[in-house]
């Protein structure tokens, strides 16, 4: 016949599962502060992409903020080198939900084959880099 262990050992076993498992379970919920921070504007771009039209790469985008007006400047890098070519785009206050489309400048020649990237920059500051592979011979 089974031995039937004590209610103190029950118990005792009950509370270390107890202890155990409290550590998993949060034992406050934090606070909601009374006055939210506010959030800055800031430049917002949504689907920001590498497209290619009628055969020419570019970077093409949707404005979806702009804090205030000024140049979203591009920088054009080939494979193995420094910066080939740079272009811009005046961004204003009217262009929120335009989609925008900015090609790789003619100025960069001949391109090379093999990983090119381009970098986007607001106001001097750094917004986003993209990449893409040149195939050969185009």
């Amino acid at each position: 016949m089974p031995r039937i262990a004590p209610p103190a050992v029950l118990g005792c076993v009950v509370m270390t599962m107890f202890v155990l498992t409290a550590g998993c379970m949060p034992l406050f919920v934090p606070p909601v502060p009374d006055s939210l921070p506010a959030i800055e504007p800031r430049l917002r771009l949504s689907d920001l992409t590498l497209v290619r039209l009628e055969g020419e790469p570019g970077v093409r985008f949707e404005v979806s903020e702009v804090p205030v007006e000024g140049w979203l400047a591009f920088q054009w890098f080939p494979p193995a080198g420094g910066e080939v070519a740079s272009s811009s785009v005046w961004l204003s206050v009217d262009e929120v939900g335009r989609m925008v489309w900015s090609p790789v400048p003619a100025r960069t020649g001949e391109r090379q084959a093999g990983r090119w990237r381009v970098v986007l920059s607001w106001q001097g500051e750094y917004v986003r880099q993209l990449e893409w592979i040149e195939p050969a011979g185009s």
